[in-house]
């Protein structure tokens, strides 16, 4: 497989970049554009100096890894990728100190499973090739077990009625057989893996009962010995789906997901539950407009859930804040005559909140990072 790589300088000169200043909007500060592919995901880690390691897909179907500031100043690039499209899902930081950048790469017969090793300087370390792995058609997550070099991977496995959820461990050497820790049965699919502290895992998906879609949570340890499934069975003619949750301080957990009724469409969905599984509250956010929920973030006791709205055929950028009792305090919409989504959502500098975004302009879409004040996610 011939293997492509693109550095990018982390410095421009303004006067052949003058689009990547600053554009002010009303309440808003919106910091670049970069072209990325419409449809994959947008990931990120925090860094031990306070920045953050962002990983998307770009246009030509590689991934980009870019380096900025909580203040939203890009501090290096680099594009990386293969003649296949790949779809990034994952990253994480490594016992070794590097970073570890996974997803899956999408070709006309089996996809391939992605994972690549990057320095602090996002130099390529090493590009492990895991390959093809036909039990996973679906990398989702990826993190390093309590022993140093074993990865637990996470993914899904497609079969004749559906798909199941599988999570494998492995060195990621070819020698080494991958031992099948166990599957579960989502009769769906997961949306994502949060990791505690703890190093405890939450996973958020969903499932169908026969007649609906509801939200799966489950709880796990790196062995994914699993400690509790909550199930969010509808009762009242609803479709569910999670897209996320957060754990904060005090051990309870913040689930984010998509509700769909005939009367409201599609809405965001909160949910609170304690860190042993038990449910304390709900809400459902309706508009007049279907809402397609992303990302989960919480700060200074205030939680913020990023998505898009969509209405007329137009998608705009959707923030809506939540106090710890799940009562909504605020909303935020931007967006342009085309279709923007925000995808994920970050504590910022000095109190502020850094939203990552997929813009619209014409065919293309490009990567837009907007920096704003909680106080202005407001009715």
């Amino acid at each position: 497989m011939k293997i492509k790589i693109y550095f990018l300088l982390a410095l421009f000169c303004v006067s052949c970049h003058k689009d990547k200043e600053e554009i002010t909007f009303p309440g808003f500060q919106r910091f670049f554009e970069l072209p990325l592919s419409c449809q994959g995901e947008i990931v990120s880690l925090l860094l031990p100096d306070d920045s953050y390691l962002i990983a998307a897909d770009n246009k030509e179907g590689d991934v980009y890894l870019l380096k900025i500031a909580k203040d939203g100043k890009r501090l290096g690039e680099i594009s990386f990728g293969t003649e296949q499209t790949e779809e990034v899902k994952s990253i994480f930081k490594n016992a070794n100190g590097n970073y570890i950048v996974a997803g899956t790469t999408i070709n006309s017969t089996n996809n391939n499973i992605f994972i690549w090793e990057f320095n602090d300087k996002l130099q390529l370390v090493k590009n492990h090739g895991y390959g093809e792995v036909s039990y996973l058609s679906k990398l989702i997550y990826i993190t390093e077990t309590a022993k140093a070099g074993t990865y637990l991977l996470i993914g899904e496995t497609s079969l004749e009625k559906g798909k199941k959820v599988i999570s494998v461990e492995t060195d990621l050497k070819n020698s080494a057989t991958p031992k099948e820790l166990i599957i579960q049965d989502f009769r769906e699919g997961i949306q994502s893996v949060f990791q505690t502290p703890n190093s405890e895992l939450l996973w958020t998906g969903y499932f169908t009962d026969g007649n609906f879609t509801n939200i799966s949570l489950i709880k796990s340890d790196l062995q994914c010995n699993f400690e509790w499934n909550l199930n969010y069975t509808s009762f009242d003619n609803r479709n569910q789906v999670g897209y996320g949750t957060i754990a904060n301080k005090s051990g309870d957990l913040f689930i984010c997901g998509s509700n769909q009724t005939d009367e409201t469409g599609i809405d965001f969905f909160i949910a609170k539950a304690s860190l042993n599984g038990k449910k304390i509250k709900e809400y459902t956010y309706e508009r007049p407009a279907n809402q397609f929920p992303k990302s989960i973030m919480q700060m200074n006791g205030e939680i913020f859930i990023a998505g898009s709205t969509e209405e007329n055929g137009t998608r705009d950028i959707l923030v809506v804040k939540f106090n710890s009792d799940l009562i909504p305090t605020g909303q935020k919409i931007i967006g342009t005559p085309s279709q923007d989504e925000g995808r994920l959502i970050l504590p910022a500098q000095d109190g502020s909140v850094l939203l990552l975004a997929k813009v619209s302009i014409g065919n293309e879409c490009k990567l837009a990072a907007y920096k704003f004040k909680p106080g202005e996610v407001h009715f």
